[in-house]
């Protein structure tokens, strides 16, 4: 397989006013489809450079520019990706390089869809985009880089699991150090049957192997300590030898302590705090940070590996600093956004120079330029251009009762033209439960609960129980709840919007994606007095499918088994929680939206679906978005399906700005 690119110079200059002004005459649905201008962007080691992947609609570039703008001395080069090519990630490999993680979508024979991933390379010298791992020697994945070694710009150090001659162990991870010029390499960590990720410390050195048993799905870790003139080639510690690490245990890496593997742990208590755990005498240290309502996420390092913050997520994310004296750039440019979350994507190799990622609930965000030595700070490009913060809507973070008295938090987005709870009132309300379904929403800037809400409708979203971040009764208690614990708490929210007098009763439609797409069909079925409508984004339609499907990629068995938990074992359960064997009961209106590449919930399930609707007597509406994934991730197919779902919802449950709308149509 050959991967075409070609290149194209364009001579514009990455200035706000082109961002702003390119979308100027857009729809409202244009303006909401956007992929972000700026999906990734790094900064050179020197400081002299950038390198971003920018997004025009159909089109998307790698941009590489002389950095800052007003002394460049040359024009931005844009090289445009293959046909079915997508950008993942740019970083640069030294100060001549760059690196793009790129994908494409492939089928076995079987049909079964699958990715590659590969490394293109381009340099500032040729100009000549190039495949950094050569043809005879790629495996499915080609892009996993564990270390930059910026001490070495000549290497870095992949993970690869090839299927040429130099691989010894078939399709089993291993390690190299790779030659960002001729792509030559050199393994340093041979594959282990049970490891399918390897975790390298801030030299370079692998120090972590992860993953599970093939032949009995167990957990599988290893950690090998420290190498010192003693010990050059220290024994790997298998998990039998590391008391109090289990599969739940989130691994951060290591600190400026070599000896210390920072991890996130919930054996003393129920939400996960930060700890230390000494390799030397395998033990944890006291907590470094817990917080009693929600997990730990995430972990800030300095550039020397010093530990500087704690993330978590409560209504947003919040970040516990180390060291009240020591202001980090991350926490002066926080101080001076107060209401953004602030994130850093790159810095420069001496720490001076930074790019942030700045977003809030109702701001789409920007790309910022951080200055440490003169702390100037300025804009890049704004994210999505021609969307004003001033148009969007209020996100509210508010809690309800489940109907066995536990606490359940949402976030309500409202209409713009609403900026006071006292106006929430008999709204029309869109019901927007989050895939997963072990994940979590948080306030932040959500285009499709922000598109939802331009056109006049109130938007909930919950964390049900089976949602992450709130520690381990909350995340358990939803395990194996596929339409019914999670679908009951999914609900009582809507029953709750009643109570409170916040909806008409007669204008709510569930919509969702993924599990969410799962759970308003289920909606449909099991209550179909509470919504009008419902609207499935690649929803899961038959648990036994969904279960066969997980099991023809490595691994699956046993990720089926522990991700549908006791609906494993209970063929009736299944039967009876699945939408398609319930089609015929339906008489909701339905919109059925599925991209035809979806990897992780595969078209068959919208096919099934659509076959069994027949037998039902619902209004039913069907979009199919051509080469679409599972993530909307192409610009065409995200503006297909926010125009259907627009359409859907004004015909069944209209506001009054659609009704408007509608009026003063010629």
């Amino acid at each position: 397989m050959k991967i075409r690119f070609f290149v194209v110079f364009i001579l514009i200059l990455i200035t706000g006013n082109f961002f702003s002004t390119r979308l100027a005459n857009a729809t409202d649905a244009e303006l909401y489809a956007q992929i972000p201008a700026i999906s990734d962007i790094s900064i050179s080691p020197d400081g002299k450079h950038l390198a971003y992947i920018t997004n025009q609609k159909e089109n998307t570039y790698l941009a590489i520019t002389e950095w800052p703008p007003g002394k460049a001395k040359t024009d931005p080069s844009f090289f445009a990706l293959g046909e079915n090519t997508s950008a993942d990630w740019v970083n640069w490999a030294n100060n001549d390089q760059q690196f793009v993680g790129i994908s494409r979508s492939e089928r076995q024979l079987g049909g079964t869809p699958y990715s590659t991933t590969h490394i293109m390379v381009t340099s500032l010298k040729t100009k000549k985009p190039k495949i950094l791992i050569r043809e005879g020697e790629r495996g499915q994945f080609n892009s996993r880089v564990l270390n930059y070694m910026y001490s070495d710009p000549k290497h870095v150090i992949m993970m690869l699991n090839p299927d040429g001659p130099r691989s010894l162990e078939g399709h089993v991870p291993q390690v190299y150090e790779v030659d960002v010029v001729r792509g030559n390499m050199r393994r340093i960590q041979a594959g282990d049957a049970d490891i399918q990720q390897w975790v390298t410390d801030r030299t370079g050195a692998v120090r972590v192997g992860l993953g599970i048993d093939l032949r009995d799905g167990s957990y599988q870790l290893q950690i090998k300590p420290v190498a010192t003139k003693e010990n050059p080639r220290p024994a790997w510690m298998h998990i039998k030898d590391l008391p109090g690490l289990t599969i739940d245990t989130d691994i951060f890496g290591f600190g400026a302590d070599l000896d210390t593997l920072l991890v996130g742990s919930d054996h003393k208590t129920d939400t996960k705090a930060l700890y230390g755990y000494n390799l030397n005498t395998k033990t944890f240290s006291a907590p470094l940070f817990h917080d009693e309502d929600v997990d730990v996420s995430s972990v800030r390092f300095d550039r020397a590996g010093n530990l500087t913050g704690a993330v978590v997520i409560k209504e947003e994310p919040e970040t516990h600093y180390f060291g009240e004296k020591d202001l980090t750039p991350q926490r002066k440019v926080e101080n001076r956004l107060p209401n953004h979350q602030v994130r850093m994507i790159d810095r420069t190799v001496n720490g001076k120079e930074i790019i942030f990622r700045i977003e809030a609930p109702n701001d789409p965000g920007a790309i910022l330029y951080y200055n440490v030595d003169s702390t100037k700070l300025s804009m890049i490009s704004p994210l999505y251009p021609g969307l004003d913060s001033n148009d969007l809507g209020m996100v509210i973070a508010t809690q309800y009762a489940a109907r066995d008295g536990t606490k359940l938090p949402a976030f309500v987005t409202l209409p713009p033209r609403i900026t006071q709870t006292s106006q929430i009132k008999n709204l029309p309300f869109v019901i927007l439960p989050h895939g997963g379904p072990h994940a979590r929403d948080y306030k932040r800037f959500d285009f499709l609960a922000q598109f939802i809400a331009s056109r006049g409708y109130g938007v909930l979203q919950m964390n049900f129980r089976g949602s992450t971040g709130y520690g381990k009764s909350f995340r358990e208690s939803g395990k194996g709840e596929w339409g019914t614990l999670m679908q009951d708490d999914i609900e009582d929210g809507v029953r709750w919007l009643i109570a409170k007098g916040y909806t008409d009763p007669k204008k709510v439609c569930i919509v969702g994606a993924s599990y969410g797409g799962y759970a308003a069909l289920m909606g449909a079925i099991r209550t179909p007095e509470l919504y009008v409508c419902a609207a499935s984004l690649a929803g899961v339609t038959d648990l036994d499918d969904m279960i066969g499907d997980m099991r023809r990629y490595q691994g699956g068995r046993f990720a089926a088994e522990r991700f549908i938990g006791k609906l494993w074992t209970d063929a009736a359960a299944r039967k009876a929680n699945s939408p398609v064997r319930r089609a015929g009961e339906i008489k909701t209106p339905i919109l059925l939206v599925h991209g035809e590449d979806d990897e992780t919930v595969h078209f068959d399930h919208f096919l099934e679906m659509r076959r069994a609707l027949s037998k039902s007597s619902a209004p039913t509406s069907f979009l199919v978005l051509k080469d679409g994934d599972h993530h909307l991730s192409k610009y065409e197919n995200r503006l297909a399906f926010l125009d259907g779902l627009g359409e859907f919802l004004d015909r069944y449950i209209p506001s009054d700005k659609s009704q408007a709308i509608q009026a003063n149509a010629p």
